[in-house]
């Protein structure tokens, strides 16, 4: 509920080198709901895999 919360992920380290930052911005939600876990990188990994 808090922006700033927010924008901290946005500026995560983590979120800028996965692609996940140039996913369109319906990923870009998905991966703010995990909070940029590894749950995330792993999918990142599958979708490029693809």
């Amino acid at each position: 509920k808090t922006p700033g919360r927010r924008n901290h992920i946005y500026e995560s380290p983590e979120s800028q080198a996965s692609p996940l930052a140039l996913a369109p911005p319906k990923l870009t939600s998905i991966s703010i709901s995990i909070r940029g876990g590894s749950s995330l990188t792993r999918y990142s990994s599958t979708a490029q895999h693809r």
